[in-house]
Parts: structure tokens; C-alpha cells; sequence
């Protein structure tokens, strides 16, 4: 995983709160439901749902944007975890403090939940509890899935899999919204900006993507991006 030094400063600017709703009645049948009864709240890039060493008491669910996970290590290097999308949950931690920080890398839109909050709703709701259980199996393959990304060998190799790896939570779509900066992939892949920017410019040449915008790619012949993925040749 990408180590990199960590910002000496802390952001603590409070997040905008966009709407505000009640605590949700009883009756509620899904987390989905439970989730979305809470205030929307927004970050700015750069700006953290919480830092390393935060008393855990919350659950976060992203509505848009990107988040990025990371552990700041004892001689201050930051260790890239995860990046998590739309639609996950981040947060539900088993521990009385974060082990890591998350940090919007885009503006990111979430609703957050008490966690003693979500106890007593489990309590008073048993369907909740296995709800639960499905979200954080979901979390776990999506975590997999990404250090599978990382664990490839060549810079093509990773770049070709975090393709897939996107187009795969975004519904398998051929065109994907790339919201990731390539200073960001640079920075999730452990690779530098220029070898980024070098191969896909590779992959637009082979024809195996195209991109028409700066934030939009669209994957031309999957079978040969999944071979690069895989570490094989491909003309």
C-alpha cells in the first residue's frame, strides 16, 4: 500500500448540514430507511468525517463523492487504506476510537447515525441486525476487491484493474464518471502522476478506452483491459 507523508494540520472546519430531520419514529424496517431519516450533511475536498484517534461513536453513509481511508503511521507517512464511493457505509468501527482517518477527496454529500442510536433500533427491530450484517459483508468484498487493485505487480496492471474496480461499483457501466483526479489515482495506485497520465494514454492509443472528457472514461474492449488486469500482453 502508498505511504505518504500526512498533513501536519487538522481540518476541524464543521461540515454544512444541508437538511435537518427528526430522530427517526419506530417501525422502521431497513437500514436504508433508518439512514435515510437523518440529516444530509456536505464536505469539501480535503475536509474529514473524522481523524485517527476520534472517539468512534458514529456511523457515516456516503450519499455522493469520494472518500479516502487512511492510517497515518508512527513516523508521520500516510497509509492509503480504501477509497469508498456512493452508497457505502464508513464508520462501523468495533473499537471505542478510529484506528483511521476519512477524507473527502471530492465534495461529498453523507448522512451519519449515532451508533447507540442504531443499537436500540436493532433492539427494538431483529430484521435490522442481519441488514447489517449483509452492509458490512459488502464493505469487506469492496475492501478485498481494492487490495486486490494494489497488489498487482506492473503500473499497468494497477491502473487497468482500478478501471474495472470502478467500472464494477458503477453498475458495470462501459462509461464511468471519473471523479478521481489523476493526482488521486496517482496517489491511491502508489504510482506518480506522470506514469498515470503516461498509461492511459497507452490504453486511448490501443483503443481500449477513450477518454472525450477530463472527468469521463469509457472502456472501448473490456476483455483486453481485464487482460492487462491479469498481466498479459495485449497489442
Amino acid at each position: 500500500m502508498l505511504t505518504l507523508a500526512a498533513d501536519s494540520e487538522r481540518d476541524y472546519r464543521p461540515p454544512l448540514q444541508i437538511a435537518s430531520v427528526s430522530e427517526p419514529s419506530k417501525g422502521l424496517k431497513t437500514f436504508d430507511q433508518l439512514l435515510s431519516c437523518q440529516s444530509l450533511c456536505s464536505l469539501d475536498p480535503h475536509q474529514h468525517l473524522y481523524h485517527q484517534g476520534d472517539e468512534n461513536h458514529k456511523i457515516y453513509r456516503i450519499e455522493s463523492g469520494i472518500v479516502r481511508i487512511y492510517h497515518v503511521l508512527s513516523d508521520g507517512r500516510r497509509q492509503i487504506i480504501s477509497l469508498r464511493f456512493a452508497g457505502d457505509i464508513v464508520g462501523f468501527e468495533a473499537t471505542s476510537e478510529r484506528h483511521c482517518s476519512a477524507e473527502a477527496i471530492t465534495h461529498v454529500r453523507y448522512r451519519c447515525l449515532e451508533q447507540n442510536s442504531a443499537y436500540r433500533h436493532m433492539r427494538d427491530e431483529p430484521t435490522l441486525a442481519p441488514q447489517l450484517v449483509s452492509l458490512l459483508s459488502k464493505e469487506l468484498e469492496d475492501a478485498r476487491g481494492q487490495i486486490a487493485v494494489l497488489n498487482r505487480r506492473s503500473a499497468m496492471e494497477k491502473l487497468s484493474a482500478f478501471i474495472l474496480e470502478l467500472h464494477r461499483r458503477q453498475d458495470n457501466s462501459p462509461a464511468i464518471n471519473l471523479e478521481l483526479s489523476r493526482s488521486d489515482i496517482a496517489d491511491f495506485l502508489g504510482l506518480t502522476i506522470e506514469t498515470v497520465s503516461r498509461n492511459l494514454a497507452k490504453l486511448k492509443v490501443k483503443r481500449i478506452i477513450r477518454l472525450p472528457e477530463v472527468h469521463k472514461l469509457i472502456i472501448l474492449d473490456i476483455e483486453r483491459l481485464e487482460a492487462l488486469a491479469a498481466g498479459d500482453c495485449v497489442e
